[in-house]
């Protein structure tokens, strides 16, 4: 699934935080199953739901599933000093080098909204053409 988050509420705030840091990363669902679209396996000892009305989707510490994860989060809202800092210490650039790539990255960032994908390609292979002589 995707989703978004109300980053103008508190608890949107709070939730965008929480992912950013790895303490939030669960997915837990709320559903009704309907009496007559279901069935028991007596042999098994196991109802097998055929369709269920999904209700909700929440961010959970602990999901049920273990399987149930989120994958990715979008980074509109990292400043450019975050980038920075991230692109030192996990891309291991030096110092002007993470800077012009962080630049890049936000300029990208701010084109998205205004441009088509054909520009935001070009831009993101101008940023690959800056990493990767020094990686």
């Amino acid at each position: 699934v995707q989703g978004q988050l109300a980053l103008g509420t508190q608890r949107g705030k709070e939730a965008y935080e929480l992912l950013k840091i790895g303490a939030l990363d669960g997915l837990s669902i709320g559903y009704k199953a309907d009496p007559n679209k279901q069935e028991y396996d007596s042999r098994r000892r196991r109802r097998m739901l055929k369709e269920v009305d999904l209700m909700e989707i929440s961010l959970v510490t602990f999901p049920m599933n273990p399987k149930a994860r989120v994958s990715a989060i979008k980074a509109e809202d990292r400043t450019i000093r975050e980038w920075e800092r991230f692109l030192r210490e996990e891309a291991t650039l030096s110092h002007s080098q993470s800077k012009a790539c962080a630049k890049a990255i936000m300029d990208t960032i701010t084109k998205q909204r205004d441009v088509g994908d054909g520009e935001i390609v070009s831009d993101l292979q101008k940023l690959a053409s800056i990493i990767k002589p020094t990686l």
